[in-house]
């Protein structure tokens, strides 16, 4: 699939050049590809990109065993890929986490911050997903751009299984009478809250200081 789509892409790119397009650098290329809306998905990494991301990397990285062979890396969890020396879109289009063509997992070694102190903000990159204690704990979701408060129920490497609350207005929220439970995605989850606190017999809130830093966003 990889192969077919590069031959695509460089004899489009002919196929303009040969037109009298000229294309001197990536940058035009990919401006030229994105104007006739090829079905291809096509990424434009600049120099100054990489070397942003070459200067955040540690120093101390552990080699990835034949580097020079992987034809397709996935990741699904901070500081772990999946790779392969054959591409594979199989049954699990959705994250190709598949066990296809000697599918192998390296783990680099990152240091999660496990609890945020009160405070301060949080975002779903440092939640703890590896860590099954997350499951029972208060968190906040986002859906449909509406903020609503839920107990984790199950997680997985990138979807979490939430009981989430209904809203009645603002930072007011009641429990519904049938169960609303959805898988979302970790970005999904915009952090970790202490539970709710009652303010009628049925009704509860978000703490206010948290509340309002996180509809601020």
């Amino acid at each position: 699939m990889r192969f077919r789509n590069a031959i695509s892409t460089r004899r489009t790119a002919d196929r303009l050049v040969s037109h009298g397009k000229d294309i001197p650098n990536a940058e035009l290329l990919f401006s030229a590809l994105l104007d006739i809306q090829m079905s291809v998905k096509l990424f434009y990494i600049s120099e100054e990109n990489i070397d942003e991301a070459i200067k955040s990397m540690p120093n101390n990285l552990p080699v990835v065993p034949s580097t020079m062979r992987i034809y397709q890396v996935v990741t699904l969890t901070p500081g772990q890929i999946i790779y392969r020396d054959v591409s594979c879109l199989c049954s699990t289009r959705q994250t190709m986490e598949c066990q296809c063509y000697n599918s192998k997992t390296f783990t680099f070694e990152v240091q999660v911050t496990a609890s945020t102190p009160e405070g301060k903000s949080q975002n779903s990159s440092e939640i703890p997903w590896q860590n099954s204690d997350i499951i029972g704990q208060w968190c906040c979701v986002k859906y449909d751009d509406a903020i609503y408060p839920g107990l984790i129920q199950d997680l997985n490497e990138t979807h979490v299984s939430v009981k989430c609350m209904h809203r009645i207005g603002v930072n007011r929220f009641f429990w519904p009478r049938q169960d609303d439970v959805l898988w979302y995605l970790h970005e999904d989850v915009i952090r970790m809250i202490p539970p709710p606190t009652s303010v009628t017999s049925r009704h509860m809130e978000i703490d206010r200081d948290i509340w309002s830093k996180i509809s601020d966003l």
